[in-house]
């Protein structure tokens, strides 16, 4: 409304307007991204996360080209980089629209976690968590020698415990799938909380070996 006439005497005070009304905007902005995403690493590894860096991305660039256009307050000036400045605004309201309808970040947070951990006589087991997000999970596992091929024990169990959640034990199920890994049958993390999981795998009567790896669920 105002460039096209030419009128510039009142565009320092609309600016100064404007960049309250922007800087409220970023305050409130933060505070939701500090609510919806957590931990910090959900920023990278969750979908909401990602979709919201894209976000903050077209809003830098917004507040570069607003910063570069208010250093020099002239008609010609802002008549070039006010279109861009619309339009990264209306990709970040399409971002912003598909950001709310996605689940906040801290509800989805759950990395799947690998970990070895060392058995007796050289041998070691290979554990995969298929989400640290508490709820139903997946784990398998792997026993190797101690020339690094895989072995086979005649079975593997497992316990999960945490004293954040304050749980003693859950018994954990593993079947063979004859390629070497062992898969867990049922397995659940029902609270979020520092878990140890305790693996047993049992090569004779007389040979068993017990090894335990901790993992964060969220």
């Amino acid at each position: 409304i105002v460039l096209p006439s030419h009128h510039t005497d009142n565009l320092r005070r609309w600016s100064l307007a404007a960049t309250g009304c922007v800087g409220v905007l970023i305050l409130t902005g933060v505070y939701q991204a500090i609510r919806q995403v957590q931990p910090v690493a959900a920023l990278w590894s969750t979908d909401y996360g990602i979709t919201l860096c894209i976000k903050l991305s077209g809003v830098a660039a917004m507040l570069i080209l607003a910063y570069l256009g208010r250093r020099r307050l002239q008609a010609a000036t802002l008549r070039r980089t006010v279109p861009w400045e619309a339009a990264l605004g209306a990709a970040v309201v399409i971002v912003t629209a598909v950001l709310v309808a996605q689940p906040p970040a801290r509800t989805t947070y759950g990395p799947a976690v690998a970990m070895t951990a060392p058995l007796a006589d050289g041998r070691y087991a290979e554990i995969h968590v298929d989400t640290t997000r508490h709820g139903p999970t997946s784990i398998e596992a792997r026993v190797f020698g101690p020339n690094g091929k895989i072995a086979e024990p005649r079975s593997v169990t497992a316990t999960l415990s945490s004293a954040d959640a304050n749980i003693a034990g859950l018994p954990v199920e593993f079947a063979e799938d004859h390629t070497g890994i062992w898969r867990s049958t049922y397995a659940t993390l029902p609270r979020p909380g520092l878990w140890k999981l305790q693996l047993a795998a049992a090569f004779t009567s007389a040979d068993a070996v017990v090894t335990t790896v901790t993992f964060r669920a969220w």
